[in-house]
């Protein structure tokens, strides 16, 4: 590192960042989409290499002793950005995930990469989604055991950044209290939610004539909330979404976002390729609930990516916690789950029709936070330095009520690439419960609950922390 210019000490630092973080950006968006991909490796090797670097780390620390509070605030930042995100990429750990990522896909043919998870997710064949799950189970006893091996090399970095472990530099929390944490969260949710379970289950065995299996409950779940939700159709998301959001304030029409729908391809996600001026998003948008949740859900990343008033780096960026923009992007999904949001654009719906709209949601809803709380919990006893398989399925049998069918497996592969990525939407479920209860009655779709989201959660951007906003009376 050469030494930083009065007049701006962390140019080299933005140069290097942005000189990997767009081309890798851009072709991550086009390999979702479908569109021609080039060969990225250098760039991220030039990530790796940004992350592992202690000039850098010796820079930043440097600088946030200055006296100038700006130059010590972005300073901050960068750190807590190199917390969060650069463990990950660090050069002893990249390796490992690409192995991970590289065992769930699986060998070539119709269930290779997310066809598995396809399957699972809306296939009408119970077969074909039994073969799918064996599948599944297949590649995490192969994948397990090196998740395992990236969590103790997680650990051993953090403990050289002077944490107890890599769980307690991403929570602030060491392994045990955030486990307690988890564990207890969890049992309460889904405590709550038990009625709703039951439900998806006696309807699944009247369909199925049979119990239901960890192979059937997700496309149960997203069949009957697209049946349910007959009245969402995905032609019709754009300008749903358009009124909804212009009544709190917010003009989708005027922000310019690139949207594309990607059929055949479970889930969404949104892309900051330039933030403010280049914000995307795509999705397996389908007629129904879900559809229309993961529209609205993709829809509030981009849009909270527009509203970020900072121009530099690394505060032009969402959030670095993810629980705080996951907890965003349920906000917003929270529109297509409010009964008078819903009655106002609907009002031809009968009360029954209306009934059974929300009990689909809430049980896709409660298998949502089963299938979290156990994947949060099988990760975090890795960090532990515990790959048991009799444990893991005594969680299974926890949370589900039954024990895997075929053993231990992580069934939402696709989040693998990230450590602790479903720890975030455990905690994320806090976000958007606390927004929605300081709104004090407030309609959730209108302008002074517009202006406090703005103003509270998506304007700050990266500055945000989870701490001060869970904190803020």
């Amino acid at each position: 590192m050469t030494a930083p210019s009065n007049e701006n000490p962390f140019a080299e630092i933005e140069e290097r960042y942005e000189s990997f973080r767009y081309p890798i950006a851009i072709n991550a968006w086009n390999a979702a989409v479908g569109e021609p991909t080039e060969d990225v490796s250098h760039h991220e090797q030039a990530q790796v290499a940004f992350f592992s670097d202690d000039a850098v780390s010796a820079l930043l620390k440097k600088l946030a002793k200055s006296p100038d509070p700006a130059t010590r605030n972005r300073a901050e930042g960068w750190l807590r950005l190199r917390e969060q995100d650069g463990m990950q990429e660090h050069e002893s750990i990249a390796p490992i995930t690409a192995r991970i990522v590289e065992a769930m896909r699986g060998d070539p043919g119709p269930l290779h990469d997310r066809g598995a998870l396809m399957a699972i997710y809306s296939s009408p064949d119970a077969d074909a989604r039994d073969e799918a799950l064996k599948e599944i189970q297949r590649r995490s006893e192969k994948m397990l055991p090196i998740l395992r091996q990236r969590s103790v090399a997680l650990n051993k970095l953090a403990q050289s950044e002077g944490y107890e472990d890599f769980v307690h530099a991403q929570t602030g929390m060491p392994l045990r209290e955030a486990t307690a944490q988890i564990e207890a969260m969890c049992a309460e949710n889904i405590q709550a939610k038990s009625a709703d379970w039951d439900r998806l289950n006696e309807r699944g065995a009247t369909i199925l004539g049979r119990a239901p299996t960890d192979a059937d409950w997700t496309a149960l779940s997203t069949a009957w909330s697209a049946e349910a939700g007959f009245f969402l159709k995905s032609d019709d998301f754009y300008s749903l979404s358009g009124r909804a959001l212009k009544k709190m304030g917010f003009d989708v029409d005027a922000m310019n976002i690139q949207i594309r729908s990607t059929p055949g391809r479970p889930g969404g996600a949104a892309y900051g390729i330039s933030i403010p001026d280049d914000v995307r998003f795509h999705g397996h948008f389908m007629d129904g609930f879900e559809g229309a949740r993961g529209w609205f859900h993709e829809l509030g990343h981009a849009v909270h990516m527009k509203a970020v008033t900072d121009t530099k780096p690394p505060f032009n960026d969402l959030p670095f916690e993810r629980a705080l923009s996951e907890g965003v992007g349920e906000v917003f999904g929270a529109i297509v789950r409010d009964g008078d949001w819903v009655r106002s654009e609907f009002a031809d719906l009968s009360d029954d029709e209306m009934k059974e709209y929300i009990a689909a949601t809430k049980a896709l809803d409660t298998l949502v936070v089963r299938f979290n709380c156990y994947q949060t919990r099988v990760e975090l006893s890795l960090y532990e330095g515990d790959l048991d398989p009799e444990r893991l399925s005594t969680m299974h049998e926890e949370i589900f009520g039954v024990r895997p069918k075929y053993g231990p497996a992580y069934p939402i592969y696709i989040y693998l690439g990230r450590p602790l990525y479903i720890w975030e939407y455990v905690i994320s479920a806090v976000v958007t419960e606390t927004f929605i209860n300081r709104l004090d009655g407030l309609p959730l779709v209108g302008p002074e609950a517009g202006e406090i989201l703005r103003r509270k959660l998506l304007a700050p951007g990266a500055r945000l922390t989870l701490k001060e906003y869970l904190a803020e009376q």
